[in-house]
């Protein structure tokens, strides 16, 4: 049952990857679950928020682009549903401890 619950929450963030508007809020939506009670289903599965969830899940995508070579980090940042190349340069160093342009060049 958490299998089914977490390949759906999965199919919903990575079918909306690239809307940088796409929150929790309709992320609830798609899988049937009020705000609260995705929260706490999410984090009592992953010790994760829903927006952690969907950062992780879009900065996860974006290292494989990277390692992939498929644009610039400007590109794929937007690609990953990041609004500002800065916003996700930060979060990307604070995930992997290296910038995009560190992962995209040691490749």
């Amino acid at each position: 049952m958490d299998a089914v619950f977490l390949r759906k929450v999965r199919e919903a963030v990575e079918s909306n990857m690239d809307d940088e508007q796409f929150s929790v809020v309709e992320l609830s939506v798609l899988v049937g679950m009020s705000r609260s009670q995705l929260h706490r289903k999410l984090s009592s599965l992953t010790d994760l928020s829903p927006n952690q969830v969907i950062r992780q899940m879009r900065l996860e995508k974006a290292k494989i682009l990277l390692d992939k070579k498929s644009g610039t980090v400007s590109e794929i940042a937007y690609l990953c549903g990041f609004s500002s190349p800065a916003y996700f340069i930060k979060c990307f160093k604070e995930h992997f401890g290296k910038t995009p342009g560190e992962i995209s060049t040691s490749s």
